[in-house]
């Protein structure tokens, strides 16, 4: 069977400018996990964005295919009362103005900004990705809680057209180098490798 050919597409253009700080170029960072090289420049929701769905266009697939998967992370952080805080937001995939369902991503009280990842699995035509956009909508906000993106990235496992192995075996994403991380919100963490100094934090989607 052909291996899946993978591609790394990242933020490059605003399709709306709803939350108080917004340009694509400020989650657009030549970083990936465990990296966190790229919190100077962050995207901002507040108070006044309630349930604004922030939506960006992402980097086109470079070649016709079939998409298997999506895998999307974002660095990122809740703050209440100017303190970290565990709360959700609701991010979806899409291609145009259609969009997929949308996941869950949490944050973690008292790590402040940390990677987290879901993965859409489906099958789509590579021109699709022509208008690639992610949507972030942070939902309900208090007067104290403010919503901090610092980078976005999705890695997209495609088969391209004539490839013989056609549409087999795309979610086998490439490991990801990691310290720890939990399974679930609260769960237990497992310990990977011997960096005992740097521990990046990953949360599974829950969606």
């Amino acid at each position: 069977m052909t291996e899946p050919v993978f591609f790394t597409s990242r933020p490059v253009a605003n399709v709306n400018s709803l939350w108080s700080a917004n340009l694509f170029s400020l989650i657009n960072n030549e970083i990936t996990e465990p990296s966190s090289a790229g919190d100077a420049t962050i995207a901002v929701a507040n108070r006044l964005d309630d349930n604004k769905k922030q939506t960006w266009q992402m980097t086109a697939l470079p070649e016709a295919g079939t998409a298997e998967a999506v895998k999307l992370w974002l660095r990122h952080q809740w703050l209440g009362n100017e303190l970290p805080i565990a709360k959700n937001v609701s991010v979806q995939i899409g291609f145009g103005e259609t969009f997929e369902v949308a996941k869950t991503f949490a944050t973690v009280e008292s790590v402040g900004f940390a990677w987290t990842f879901a993965i859409w699995e489906g099958s789509w035509d590579n021109a699709l990705f022509d208008d690639f956009r992610i949507g972030i909508d942070p939902g309900a906000l208090s007067n104290s809680d403010e919503y901090h993106l610092a980078c976005a990235y999705a890695e997209t496992s495609y088969t391209p057209s004539g490839d013989p192995g056609g549409g087999g075996g795309g979610t086998a994403f490439p490991p990801i180098q990691r310290t720890s991380f939990n399974r679930s919100i609260g769960g237990p963490a497992s310990e990977y490798g011997s960096d005992a100094i740097r521990r990046t934090s990953i949360i599974r989607s829950t969606a």
